[in-house]
């Protein structure tokens, strides 16, 4: 029988060992202990979990600090597969027994019910455990009780639209006296191998911009197990939700927003940096169609991040296809391909993955955009048909160039 052990909150968050035909393990700051964690708060030797005639239990070893379950004292107390029991001040762990998830999972067709949503989970990959225990799907657990409570320096309000697999929040830093944006990276996000250092190098790499049209970044900490980026504060909505609520933007605001996106790409590639495409799910416009761009990713499993489906509408065809990196001409074609959309209502390309996405970039032509939308100006259609082109050279070779047809095309407009 294999029991699993995984820290899930405190200083070796992510931590999981496996033990097998083990009927005690003892858990403790003590490295002579089965379960080493380094924790100040806890005793060395702080607890016991072990197997008696009633199935599993944790017992607490006089430690200083105590056991708890559901803010609940105890001092021995029978557990389940997936209880969460906190040691100390800071850590939690959770326990699980690996062959009654499997046994569960072959015997019947569904595990438990999700606590969040209801729908039976059907996988074991697929669950997670909030942290009093229950059950949820990976996509539906959340983070809502780190509302009123501090991470770090930082004070959690509330809840703020996603910019990507990670919880956003609104804070309040007391020490600068100002709200701050927190993107936090809970435990099935950082115990990926390697997530933890190719978030701090993307995040190092983001953090050098200073600009109006980007997401400015202020630190990036841990605290109670959990990662997360300080960012500056920005009332908006991804442009992504904003495209999916309405049919067309103001041609003013298009306008607008499609100048700060490429001003904030212009100023990255002054100091290096060119990224291969941008989309509209990494773009915060506020009312006033002022725009951010958020330069850093949450990394992915394989290390090398790629468009996905819903990112390949505004990649450039040979992006696509892997035969260029991009360059200035790439992103002259994700600027006038957000701008398509922003004027049209739908993308240049659309597809139910990249390759037909792809397919359709480079044998098709989008449809007119002034038969879809006839206050688009002429000059302004052409700019966008010549920064949609499938030749990259065909295309304004520079921002600077697209900047400038952008504002003359602009010009008219009252």
């Amino acid at each position: 029988m294999n029991v699993v052990l995984t820290v899930m909150t405190g200083p070796r968050a992510g931590v999981r060992m496996r033990f097998t035909d083990k009927a005690a393990i003892t858990i403790g700051r003590s490295k002579t202990t089965d379960f080493h964690v380094l924790d100040g708060t806890m005793s060395r030797v702080h607890a016991v979990v072990a197997h008696g005639p009633g199935g599993w239990y944790v017992e607490d070893q006089k430690s200083r600090n105590g056991v708890w379950i559901h803010d609940r004292q105890v001092k021995r107390e029978l557990i389940d597969s997936g209880t969460v029991f906190n040691l100390g001040h800071e850590t939690s762990i959770r326990f699980e027994v690996e062959d009654e998830l499997r046994t569960s999972s072959a015997s019947f067709s569904v595990l438990p019910a999700c606590s969040v949503c209801g729908r039976p989970i059907e996988s074991v990959t697929d669950l997670v455990r909030s942290p009093d225990g229950r059950p949820t799907h990976l996509a539906c657990r959340t983070l809502d009780h780190l509302i009123g409570t501090e991470l770090g320096e930082f004070r959690v309000s509330e809840r703020a639209p996603s910019l990507g697999a990670a919880f956003f929040f609104r804070a309040h830093q007391p020490t600068l006296n100002r709200m701050v944006l927190l993107e936090v990276y809970d435990l099935p996000l950082t115990s990926q191998p390697g997530f933890r250092t190719r978030l701090l190098e993307e995040v190092r790499s983001a953090s050098r911009f200073v600009h109006p049209n980007i997401l400015q970044i202020y630190a990036f900490d841990e605290a109670r197990g959990i990662s997360f980026v300080a960012m500056e504060h920005f009332r908006g909505e991804r442009l992504a939700q904003v495209l999916e609520q309405r049919r067309f933007v103001k041609i003013r605001g298009a306008l607008q927003v499609a100048a700060g996106i490429a001003e904030a790409l212009r100023y990255v590639g002054t100091h290096g940096v060119t990224p291969s495409w941008v989309s509209t799910a990494q773009v915060l416009v506020s009312e006033d169609h002022d725009a951010k761009v958020k330069l850093f990713e949450d990394p992915t499993p394989g290390g090398e991040r790629e468009p996905t489906a819903r990112e390949a509408p505004y990649a450039a065809p040979e992006v696509l296809a892997k035969s260029s990196p991009g360059g200035e001409p790439a992103l002259v074609y994700s600027v006038g391909a957000i701008l398509y959309h922003m004027l049209a209502g739908i993308p240049p390309f659309e597809g139910d993955s990249v390759a037909e996405v792809l397919r359709r970039a480079q044998r098709e032509s989008p449809p007119a955009l002034r038969r879809i939308n006839m206050k688009v100006s002429p000059a302004l259609a052409t700019l966008v048909d010549d920064a949609l082109a499938r030749d990259p050279a065909l295309r304004p070779a520079t921002l600077d160039l697209f900047l400038d047809r952008l504002k003359q095309a602009a010009a008219p407009i009252r």
